[in-house]
């Protein structure tokens, strides 16, 4: 029964990442097509001084899904891990 249990856990954690990692690359593409042309003037462009940029938002969307993957990949050893043990 607990075989089982913990069957179903590592099989919805799967699927979870699985979608978290699709979503990923599906708004790295978006993000890809939506500046695709630009010019380097376009994309550094500041309205307002204290405004970001095209290239300043990206830069930030990177940094961030980096963190993201990083968070997965420990989140991921941990429960194998903790299931390892069991």
């Amino acid at each position: 029964m607990q075989t089982a249990f913990f069957e179903n856990v590592r099989l919805a954690w799967r699927a979870e990442r699985s979608d978290a990692i699709d979503r990923l690359r599906t708004s790295r593409a978006e993000v890809e097509i939506a500046v695709r042309g630009l010019s380097e003037s376009q994309l550094t462009y500041k309205p307002t001084p204290d405004t970001w940029s095209v290239a300043e938002i990206i830069e930030h969307m990177l940094r961030v899904e980096g963190g993201i993957q990083s968070l997965f990949r420990r989140l991921h050893e941990a429960r194998r891990a903790r299931l390892m043990r069991i």
